[in-house]
């Protein structure tokens, strides 16, 4: 019978002695790694931008469409800005960048389309007359174009002199379409 608790005691000291009593333990797996935002196509790059007024509108046939060189950049995920060319941009006295800022949550943007903080998009279409565009765009990422409406207002002022109308026109679906170049 010594035997027996000495062979019992013996068998006890090596399980806690080993720590063989204990639960194993699993080795670690790998860590569960981050999701993956959906790929996002780039848009930076040059496009044709044209702007069409809405068929509502009862503007200068020269107004009812026009198209400038944008130059789109996304300076960082989810920031869009556009730079204009092509045309001569004025607004009175103002000095601005001719262009306008936005957002981008993957196919979709947002434009705002203002003249304010330096950027605008007013344009000096003949010579006697100003083109200002104001707004706020949504518009979706189809293939390597951009296509959308503007929601906003039309002004089409005596150049220099923004209380001498010519026309306006307000309405949601102006349209905005860049097409890469």
């Amino acid at each position: 019978m010594a035997t027996g608790i000495l062979r019992a005691a013996l068998v006890l000291l090596v399980v806690v002695g080993c720590g063989c009593g204990e639960p194993p333990t699993l080795p670690a797996g790998p860590s569960p790694t981050p999701p993956v935002p959906p790929f996002e196509p780039p848009i930076q790059g040059e496009y044709t931008l044209t702007f069409t007024a809405s068929s509502s509108c009862s503007l200068p046939p020269a107004i009812m469409q026009r198209s400038y060189t944008a130059t789109v950049a996304e300076p960082s995920r989810g920031s869009v800005t556009v730079a204009l060319s092509g045309a001569v941009f004025s607004w009175g006295l103002a000095r601005f960048e001719p262009g306008f800022n936005g957002t981008r949550d993957g196919e979709r943007l947002r434009f705002t389309v203002k003249m304010g903080d330096g950027r605008g998009v007013a344009e000096l279409v003949d010579g006697t007359t100003e083109l200002v565009w104001d707004g706020t765009a949504s518009a979706t990422l189809a293939g390597s174009n951009i296509t959308g409406a503007l929601n906003g207002h039309i002004s089409v002022i005596v150049a220099g002199d923004p209380w001498d109308g010519i026309a306006e026109c307000e309405a949601t679906d102006h349209k905005i379409d860049f097409v890469r170049r």
